[in-house]
Parts: structure tokens; C-alpha cells; sequence
């Protein structure tokens, strides 16, 4: 029975992570749009905005 609740729990944290991650991703796409866009570039470009880079992961395992 405990493993099966590990089982559960792990499977609701990998769920909590990728939930996380689409979000993150979502927002640094935003981002990375605006401060390539007129007329956010210009107050980009004043204060040294740089691109911000993608939450990527490799699984590893099965």
C-alpha cells in the first residue's frame, strides 16, 4: 500500500513540475517577444535585457 502511494505521490509532483515548467516556458516566451518588439526594445536594449533561456530537462531512464 505504501508503494502505491509513492507511486501516486511521484506521479502528482511530475505533473506539479511539468505544470510549472509550461508555465515558465509560457512567460520567457512572453518575455523574450517583448524585448524584441518597438517599443519595449528600447528599454531593453537601454538596460542590457538578453533573452531569457527555456526550462529544458532530459529524462532519464524509462
Amino acid at each position: 500500500q505504501s508503494f502505491l502511494q509513492l507511486q501516486t505521490d511521484i506521479s502528482a509532483v511530475e505533473a506539479d513540475i511539468q505544470f510549472a515548467r509550461r508555465y515558465y516556458n509560457g512567460a520567457v516566451r512572453n518575455l523574450n517577444t517583448r524585448i524584441e518588439s518597438f517599443p519595449d526594445l528600447v528599454i531593453a536594449r537601454l538596460f542590457n535585457y538578453e533573452p531569457a533561456q527555456y526550462f529544458e530537462f532530459e529524462e532519464i531512464g524509462p
